[in-house]
């Protein structure tokens, strides 16, 4: 019987430490850009945004889940219902500096978009961002299919892609909803 519980409580452990592990750290390499307290804000963001398409994107691989968001948004480009943990992030990321190095004037930030061109490690993400870069005010539809035509599921898994999507395809109109 005592076997039996130690097993018990060990399982449980580590199916908790598990757990942990698996916290989002995409904007770490963005340390030169922002701050400690900053890249942790949008890594929870990220990490937020992942557990809302993953709820609708049941894939293995979370960059198929990426792309498969990407996808679809000409035809649901809000396809990803309201959340209370959505709307809570929104409200502390406008309370805070990191909102006005995302964006300016509704837009990505030139300097944050810089920022991810210079940290992505995969050469065609870099050149699909600063394509963007140069057409910033360009539609998402347009963005979303020349994403899809361009990159691979490995390179919708970048940690750069991630970011960029999350923040530009789901954060970005949602503010612009609310303003």
């Amino acid at each position: 019987m005592k076997k039996l519980t130690l097993l018990i409580i060990t399982i449980i452990f580590f199916n908790c430490k598990t757990e942990n592990k698996s916290q989002v750290d995409y904007a770490n390499s963005l340390s030169n850009c922002l701050t400690k307290k900053e890249i942790k804000l949008l890594n929870k963001g990220c990490e937020i945004f992942e557990e809302q398409i993953l709820k609708i994107y049941e894939r293995n691989n979370i960059g198929n889940s990426y792309k498969e968001y990407v996808e679809s948004f000409k035809e649901h480009p809000r396809k990803i219902p309201e959340s209370k943990k959505v709307n809570d992030y929104l409200i502390e990321l406008k309370k805070s500096e990191l909102y006005n190095k995302i964006w300016t004037k509704n837009q990505l930030n030139e300097n944050f978009l810089n920022c991810l061109i210079e940290k992505s490690q995969k050469p065609k993400v870099k050149e699909l961002l600063n394509r963007y870069k140069e057409i910033i005010d360009i539609s998402l539809m347009v963005v979303s299919e020349g994403l899809n035509k361009s990159l691979t599921e490995k390179e919708f898994d970048s940690k750069t892609m991630k970011i960029f999507i999350g923040i530009e395809f789901y954060y970005g109109l949602k503010i612009n909803q609310i303003e």
